[in-house]
């Protein structure tokens, strides 16, 4: 190793459950989508562990850090790994969201299976062969014969073999090689090369894993520890795998959608992150993503995504954006990921939306009780939400609007009447006035009213109630030669008698009272023109 300065730290994550890692450059850059890692992305740990570090360096081609997340099994192997190799300057061990051993997850999905009576599938099979020499086989057989491991959905089948023997060995099985010597494992590595994974047991060197070659993984072993070794073994690889694809097939079996998320949530090893959005966008406006995560209120991760079509739609971690009309997919990752979260399907279309409003009325009085017909046209005429025409009353208890714009007026005051489609309205004004009640005039009717030529007076009746949208006055003279009678103005035009008649607008009540001008009354001369006289 050279110096421990080094401006690229590697943070990798990787899940035995679901095959998945994802590598970080510098906690935020993603490898570029040329890197060799990319091949690596979704295959099994064995494959790639063995050369990843040289990947890494070619990568960048100067000295690194790591930060791997992952379970313990894994950890502990590459911790020996990346301590040989030199343009590795630290790998710092960190545990998953979700820590739950193997051991845990297996027994939670018996006891999930047990509590939804989901369908048994049939019990997966692990073929482990022991190969070794005769003598070897000869030491490990009493033990071999104890190994028992079993549940409901899977069990390891044990079969021996002597090396002679090993090109007829199921090459679906996995392979533990028992070797005394160094010698031995050296010629088991040989014999083991390009079979897959496997693991080579020495009673050479420190108990439990001591080094990858290849695809063969080397522990040591001793009779006092050799079941937890064929464990930690069968933990590494075969029952994860075994476990996770039963899961996974499980999975496709419910359709239940929250006993679904309960077996997925079995094989994570952080927050499920579930995404949604409105398949059909407007050009020019834009939808939220729905973003749901089991389990509830964690973090959410760094999103990216890759557009099928460019240009019809974009998006961020938020929302995603209609920008023309067209069909397109996005998938969307957790940055590092090689694999989608999801692929999302959009269609993006143009609107003619209604863009202005006019009613028929602006503004408007009508009494407690009447019916207002209001009707409302729009621009452009051909728009294609015509029919969705919206009407309210911001004061429901003043008047109310059906949705053909028939306004009742319910009590006295203001309000206003809108019609609305989607983002735009137009409103009027309503007031809602009482009807009258009746008036009284300001004098007592059985006695005439006398007036000189010439004498004007103004006749101020009481009415109720105040503001009745009927309370208008009208004043009319049965003689006009001898009365004149006009909003109230009383004026006598030459000596006689005659009767006024007064009636409200909408000639519900009426009242009459009777006139006399001169008739041996002296005319009242105008307190204006008093006033000439005085000073003229």
């Amino acid at each position: 190793m050279t110096n421990w300065n080094t401006n690229y730290t590697y943070f990798i994550t990787y899940s035995c459950y679901t095959r998945k890692m994802t590598v970080l450059l510098n906690g935020k850059e993603p490898l570029s989508r040329n890197s060799a890692i990319l091949q690596y992305m979704n295959e099994p740990f064995y494959r790639w562990c063995g050369v990843l570090p040289e990947l890494l360096y070619r990568e960048l081609g100067e000295d690194y850090r790591v930060v791997y997340t992952g379970r313990q099994e894994e950890a502990e192997i590459l911790k020996t790994i990346f301590r040989q190799y030199p343009h590795c300057l630290a790998l710092e061990i960190r545990d998953f969201e979700l820590q739950k051993p193997l051991q845990e997850r297996m027994i939670a999905l018996s006891r999930l299976m047990k509590e939804k009576n989901l369908p048994r599938l049939p019990q997966r099979v692990i073929s482990a062969a022991f190969i070794g020499t005769k003598k070897a086989l000869e030491k490990w057989k009493p033990l071999l014969g104890e190994l028992d491991v079993k549940n409901q959905y899977c069990s390891v089948t044990v079969h021996t073999a002597e090396w002679a023997e090993l090109s007829g060995t199921d090459r679906n099985a996995v392979v533990f090689a028992l070797c005394a010597t160094e010698e031995e494992q050296e010629d088991a590595l040989e014999r083991l090369n390009g079979r897959g994974y496997a693991f080579l047991l020495t009673e050479t060197g420190p108990v439990g894993f001591q080094s990858v070659t290849g695809h063969s993984f080397v522990y040591g072993i001793t009779e006092k520890d050799f079941f937890s070794v064929i464990f930690d073994c069968l933990l590494l690889f075969p029952l994860a795998e075994c476990f996770a694809q039963y899961a996974s097939d499980l999975r496709r079996s419910v359709r239940e959608v929250q006993t679904g998320r309960k077996l997925e949530a079995l094989l994570a090893v952080k927050s499920c992150i579930y995404v949604k959005a409105p398949e059909r966008i407007e050009v020019g406006t834009s939808e939220s993503f729905i973003i749901e995560t089991e389990p509830e209120d964690v973090k959410l991760p760094g999103l990216t995504f890759e557009y099928q079509l460019p240009g019809i739609v974009t998006c961020n971690e938020q929302r995603v954006f209609g920008e023309k009309a067209g069909r397109t997919k996005v998938r969307i990752f957790e940055k590092g990921s090689a694999e989608p979260l999801c692929e999302l399907s959009f269609e993006v279309y143009t609107r003619n939306r209604i863009r202005g409003l006019l009613l028929s009325d602006y503004s408007k009085a009508i009494g407690v009780g009447d019916i207002l017909r209001l009707t409302c046209s729009w621009q452009p005429e051909d728009a294609d939400n015509a029919d969705s025409l919206q009407w309210y009353s911001d004061q429901e208890k003043v008047a109310m609007v059906t949705a053909g714009g028939n306004v009742k007026a319910l009590s006295p005051g203001m309000c206003r009447i809108y019609c609305a489609a989607e983002k735009v309205s137009a409103f009027c004004s309503v007031e809602v006035k009482p009807y009258l009640t009746g008036f009284t005039l300001p004098f007592d009717k059985g006695e005439p009213l006398h007036l000189a030529v010439g004498e004007t007076r103004k006749i101020r009746c009481r009415v109720e109630p105040e503001g009745a949208i009927d309370g208008r006055l009208i004043f009319s003279s049965t003689d006009l030669m001898t009365v004149n009678a006009g909003d109230g103005q009383i004026t006598g035009v030459a000596d006689g008698e005659a009767d006024i008649i007064v009636e409200n607008a909408g000639k519900r009540f009426r009242e009459q009272f009777h006139v006399v001008v001169g008739r041996g009354n002296p005319p009242q001369v105008p307190t204006k023109k008093k006033f000439f006289g005085l000073f003229g």
